[in-house]
């Protein structure tokens, strides 16, 4: 299962705006809730081992891009969602950019090994900083799924 497999339209948040790396990890947690693919019930559960996560280690990365992500005691698949914020967040990366791509990933505990397959597809997906830069100028989540279809069918 590719990583285009786990996001939908309405799993993409464009534009994302939040104040900082708090506020989008909440807005993202919440639109997997939203999306029907966490209960409820589930989201401060889901939240709490995403913020525990980042406070071990930012998960800002460089150029733009941050993966918040956690293993979390849920049945079935990896989730994902995606927020677009050209404006940028601040998100304590480790170039002190403000994030603009944020992929939000949460897995269940038996799929560790998926987990970090599909960190590195997205690390691959998004090492464009041209491609970057064009999905960020997309107006619809149909026109970056079909973006990232594209790109992973190619090979990233």
């Amino acid at each position: 299962m590719g990583f285009c497999e786990l996001l939908e339209p309405g799993a993409i948040a464009l534009p994302l705006e939040a104040r900082d790396k708090w506020e989008a990890i909440r807005r993202l947690t919440a639109l997997l809730v939203e999306t029907g693919r966490v209960g409820g019930e589930r989201f401060e559960e889901v939240l709490q081992a995403l913020i525990k996560r980042e406070k071990e280690l930012s998960t800002g990365m460089e150029k733009g891009i941050a993966i918040p992500h956690a293993s979390v005691d849920l049945p079935g698949e990896a989730l994902a969602v995606l927020g677009l914020a050209p404006q940028g967040i601040p998100f304590e990366s480790l170039d002190g950019e403000p994030a603009r791509i944020i992929v939000l990933l949460v897995t269940p505990h038996a799929r560790r090994l998926r987990h970090l397959r599909t960190l590195s597809e997205i690390v691959r997906l998004l090492g464009d900083p041209g491609f970057c830069t064009r999905l960020l100028e997309q107006e619809e989540p149909e026109q970056v799924l079909e973006m990232l279809r594209r790109r992973e069918q190619d090979g990233g």
